[in-house]
């Protein structure tokens, strides 16, 4: 079984009944909503880091939909045919959010076999504390994905969706013969939503990304249109996306207006493998 390592010294962090603590003594309190927060202050780039409150509850709304169940369902079963052959394999989420996808590959792969541990990580505590009260039987931590509180080569499977890319540490954390699995948007993702913000729309770049340590082996688009349904939806699948951060004040004022929204989820799912 896959244990965490401490993050102080390194140590591997053994579970009791309400911390987390390893050889040297160094301990970290289990939270009531059943996660650990392993980031260290002297690790902080800011005073709050990830995600804030109204971001996760964003996304909470609008997953909690349903709107996104047909990446989920594809993004679980895409693991379990990569696990297949694995006896009790390690999945690790980088940048799990609030766990919506990190629940759905541990409930498709505990309907298939035996996980050796699903691990979700996300630098947000308020991420976190959505996540840890959905699945107990996933370990979740607030840890930053470009130093994950794992061994070296200690994961069968590492999951990256709509998170950055730390490519370094994936290398480190997936042993030889494991996989990484990045889901990104694909060229006209929420275009319908972008002629409604922006004056001049423009498509998503697609171009293959070369991971160092890994070679890709598989490239899946997944397209299906969506329909969105009063303001309070439209509104949560913005605030979720990186157009919050960049869209000018005329384009949140034409978007607050509308009512319903067809528009197309277009996710790319690559599959690497470690070499």
């Amino acid at each position: 079984m896959t244990t965490m390592k401490c993050p102080v010294c390194s140590e591997p962090l053994i579970r009791g009944e309400k911390e987390y603590r390893c050889g040297k003594n160094h301990s970290f309190d289990l939270a009531a909503q059943g996660y650990v927060n392993l980031l260290l202050s002297s690790k902080k780039h800011t005073a709050v880091p990830g995600d804030s409150k109204e971001m996760v509850a964003a996304r909470e709304q609008f997953l909690g939909s349903g709107a996104y169940g047909f990446l989920r369902r594809e993004a679980a079963q895409l693991c379990v045919r990569l696990m297949q052959d694995r006896r009790v394999p390690v999945v690790v989420d980088a940048g799990c959010g609030e766990g919506y996808y990190t629940c759905g590959v541990s409930q498709a792969l505990r309907e298939q076999q035996s996980p050796g541990g699903i691990f979700g990580f996300d630098i947000s505590k308020f991420a976190l504390r959505s996540a840890g009260k959905k699945d107990k039987s996933i370990t979740w931590a607030v840890a930053s994905i470009f130093d994950m509180p794992l061994e070296t080569a200690s994961a069968d499977l590492v999951l990256n969706i709509f998170a950055p890319l730390a490519a370094e540490e994936f290398a480190r954390v997936v042993r030889p013969g494991g996989y990484l699995v990045t889901v990104t948007p694909g060229a006209e993702h929420l275009f319908e939503m972008k002629q409604i913000l922006y004056p001049q729309p423009y498509r998503n770049d697609i171009e293959p990304i070369a991971v160092p340590g890994f070679v890709q082996t598989q490239r899946l688009t997944i397209r299906q249109t969506m329909e969105l349904e009063g303001r309070q939806q439209i509104k949560a699948l913005f605030q979720m996306t990186p157009y919050f951060w960049r869209t000018p004040k005329e384009g949140r004022e034409r978007l607050e207006t509308v009512e319903h929204l067809t528009t197309d989820g277009e996710f790319i799912l690559t599959v690497y493998r470690r070499s």
